[in-house]
């Protein structure tokens, strides 16, 4: 006869492994059962919400041409005068340059701003209620401006390159970059009429940049949501502050009482500038909440015992002495 193996011993210091109670793996299926659903529809619906953020190209300058020849409108002012007005295409952005004469204006609008009737075929809905976020692209070179202080705060009130976002309610909001003449910018909020009638085009919240920084190419997203913006430089937030109603002012051509309108470049007789603007988009302002309930549901999961198993207490290592 064949001697009868010997058992093998279980490990010293150890028992052998007990089945889980059959309630725990019962609860434990349950539990998996009522999670993952939920993961599944959250995880859902933010890819959903990552497809909608997909933004709008407005300006790809990769395609070798300018603004004016990838959907936006281009004026120049005032109307009837020769132009001096340099418009370009080099180093792969489109430049501006109006230093030539500070009483001219140019710039790029994704509507008319005489009739509003949309001319960029791309140009989205400006909604504040859902949010959306202008990403443009931009390198300043030069500004010049005339020492005008309207309301006489000893702020100079013109700026030579602006951007204008105005929302499908008409709220908006107007940002100028300004030259300090000392080695530094100032990018600035465009105040309204509330509540002091002459404050209106008088500057607002502020921002101070290095000749440095707005020299380089720099990717600048202003985010509006509800009645509030935000302008953020390559991904740091540097200004803030509330939507503005411009529609008391009525310049010619008005672009304030436009709804979705998008404006740059330069809008006024009172300063001038040097400009590049490389890529241009529309998309949706960043909802963190979404992918923090899904981080959630699967951190939850990950918690949760596998069915069959019990965990085993584990030893606190010794300190060593």
């Amino acid at each position: 006869m064949k001697p009868t193996p010997a058992l093998p011993r279980p490990p010293r210091g150890r028992g052998p492994s007990a089945p889980a109670p059959p309630h725990t793996t019962l609860a434990t299926s349950s539990l998996r059962r009522a999670i993952l659903p939920a993961l599944a529809v959250l995880i859902g619906l933010a890819s959903v919400a990552r497809l909608n953020a997909a933004p709008v190209v407005l300006y790809d300058p990769t395609a070798g041409n300018r603004l004016d020849q990838q959907g936006f409108m281009y004026l120049n002012g005032p109307p009837l005068q020769p132009v001096d007005t340099a418009l370009g295409y080099s180093g792969g952005l489109t430049t501006l340059d109006t230093t030539a004469d500070i009483g001219e204006a140019s710039g790029f609008f994704t509507h008319d701003p005489l009739s509003g009737v949309q001319v960029h075929p791309s140009a989205p809905t400006l909604d504040r209620s859902a949010g959306f976020l202008l990403r443009f692209d931009l390198q300043l070179f030069d500004e010049v401006h005339n020492a005008r202080d309207d309301n006489n705060d000893g702020l100079f009130d013109r700026a030579g390159f602006s951007v204008i976002a105005v929302a499908q309610d008409l709220l908006a909001i107007e940002l100028g970059f300004l030259d300090n003449g000392d080695g530094t910018w100032r990018v600035f909020a465009y105040e309204d009429d509330s509540p002091n009638a002459g404050d209106i085009f008088t500057q607002a919240e502020s921002h101070q940049l290095s000749d440095a920084e707005v020299g380089a190419l720099t990717k600048y997203e202003l985010s509006v949501l509800g009645s509030g913006y935000s302008l953020a430089a390559d991904g740091t937030t540097i200004l803030s502050g509330s939507l503005r109603d411009y529609t008391a002012y009525n310049p010619f051509p008005d672009p304030y009482d436009k709804p979705n309108m998008i404006f740059l470049g330069d809008d006024t007789s009172s300063a001038s500038s040097s400009s590049a603007l490389g890529l241009i988009t529309v998309g949706a302002v960043p909802e963190p909440g979404t992918w923090l309930l899904a981080a959630s549901a699967a951190v939850m999961l990950t918690g949760v015992r596998r069915p069959g198993r019990c965990r085993r207490a584990t030893a606190l290592p010794r300190r060593r002495a």
